[in-house]
């Protein structure tokens, strides 16, 4: 099991996804084609991997909310322990060289939809929720409830390890997106946008500082 100090990982969490809303917020002044541009047949545009997120996060952001409001007031606790089954599937999500593929379910698979903006503003609206989240976690106890797994609604997770998972599967996607404007935008946008992303940093939600036991 991983153990952490619970301030520290909802700070990193809270870290992770004001720096996934500065990075998005930029998004905008993307055209639409380079908004929708598809580099493969079998890749996702930016779009797509923004509305796939939104989709997830439609799941996740109510089940999170039920379980925070259903733990005791003030019971926070000093430690986070997760479960080894919420922790695998928290470092899965998170970008890293050579990363491996995860299956999409078909009915979170945003391929051919007609998107727009409206997507970007749905994801940063959903991304001040998760905020919202962060914050009122820090006075209840992670380890008290559950949250159902999306893709095995049997499988409980602990709603740390739930915030985990949804903050780290950002990250990744966002990482897809800089891969597609690193091959995309050009001229000036393109080094602007570069600039951008080399002064933007993502500390990684993978309990760097907890403990194995």
């Amino acid at each position: 099991m991983t153990v952490v100090l619970t301030e520290e990982l909802i700070e990193d969490l809270l870290k992770n996804t004001k720096a996934s809303i500065q990075y998005v917020r930029n998004l905008q002044f993307l055209s639409y084609t380079e908004l929708n541009y598809r580099i493969e047949p079998n890749w996702w545009t930016i779009l797509e991997c923004l509305e796939h997120l939104n989709m997830y996060t439609s799941y996740y952001l109510p089940e999170i909310r039920k379980a925070i409001n259903l733990c005791k007031p003030n019971s926070h606790q000093e430690f986070f322990e997760s479960h080894w089954i919420g922790d695998y599937i928290a470092n899965q999500m998170l970008p890293k060289e050579g990363m491996r593929k995860i299956k999409t379910l078909r009915n979170k698979d945003p391929k051919g939809q007609k998107l727009d903006l409206e997507v970007i503003k749905q994801f940063l609206a959903d991304q001040h929720k998760i905020l919202e989240l962060l914050i009122d976690s820090k006075s209840i106890n992670l380890m008290s409830n559950s949250v159902p797994f999306s893709m095995c609604k049997i499988l409980k997770l602990k709603i740390g390890d739930a915030l985990r998972i949804v903050v780290n599967h950002n990250l990744r996607h966002l990482e897809q997106i800089k891969k597609l404007l690193r091959t995309k935008v050009s001229g000036k946008k393109r080094k602007e946008l570069n600039l951008f992303m080399r002064n933007l940093e993502f500390s990684r939600s993978n309990f760097s500082s907890g403990k194995k036991m």
